[in-house]
């Protein structure tokens, strides 16, 4: 049909001398319609497909940064629990009916220690274990370097609730240095958002925060797709802010 209109409005603009000379340029005309339905100058492509493919990478990037921080910020959140505890022994005496016993007083806060960091740990385990199920967070392709990750993250967590529990005088001070505690290191951490969106002045100070090393184990895995070494930095730095608050629950312990 398209031809047939093509060949009429022709012949009404041009007059063919014979037959032969007016098949031949329609048989011309054919091939190159056919040549360009072939080789089109345009396509057409469904702009709904890449546009859900794109919302759905940044979903998934969302999520690989929510998920290692709402894990910090929740162990953080632990120290009210974990700090209330030790307050409420030594308000109740029972740390110096312990302190009656051969148990010396760094054995009785390794125990406190011990409690608390099973706790939380567990508590990580958990919220791994949902962002693994449901929301495609990867943790199980490296679950040494998570694991190493998750313990150092626990015993930090620890031994900072186990500080604030020795120092605080009331029950008001400690929900108060716990909930600074969570809000200081969550923020400064980048455990709400990306360190690197705030610049480089403002990701060097997040760093004197142990979140913040604690969310760069964490991303160099899920995010960033690196090996178990890559863990192995940020856990050393946890480990030895742990050590630093225990063995300051300790001298202050020991001059009760």
């Amino acid at each position: 049909m398209i031809s047939q209109i093509s060949v009429k409005t022709m012949e009404a603009q041009q007059l063919f001398t014979n037959p032969a000379a007016r098949l031949a340029y329609t048989q011309q005309a054919l091939a190159l319609a056919n040549q360009a339905w072939t080789q089109p100058s345009f396509t057409i492509r469904d702009s709904s497909t890449m546009e859900a493919s794109g919302s759905a990478q940044v979903k998934q990037k969302g999520f690989l940064q929510s998920s290692p921080g709402m894990m910090i910020q929740f162990a953080i959140l632990g120290l009210t629990t974990c700090s209330m505890v030790l307050f409420l022994e030594r308000k109740g005496k029972t740390l110096e009916r312990l302190l009656t016993t051969p148990i010396r007083r760094a054995e009785i806060i390794g125990g406190h220690l011990l409690a608390v960091f099973l706790v939380i740990f567990l508590q990580e385990l958990l919220l791994a274990s949902f962002s693994q199920l449901f929301f495609g967070v990867d943790y199980l392709r490296q679950p040494f370097g998570i694991l190493l990750m998750m313990a150092a993250l626990a015993l930090w967590v620890a031994s900072l609730g186990l500080l604030i529990g020795v120092i605080s005088t009331g029950a008001e001070k400690v929900i108060l240095w716990s909930l600074t505690a969570m809000f200081l290191f969550s923020a400064l951490g980048g455990a709400w958002f990306p360190l690197e969106v705030a610049g480089e002045t403002f990701s060097t100070i997040g760093h004197l925060s142990p979140a913040a090393w604690a969310m760069d184990g964490f991303q160099n895995i899920v995010l960033r797709g690196q090996g178990t070494v890559s863990t192995f930095l940020p856990a050393g730095v946890l480990l030895a802010f742990a050590g630093a608050f225990f063995a300051l629950a300790v001298w202050r312990f020991k001059l009760e």
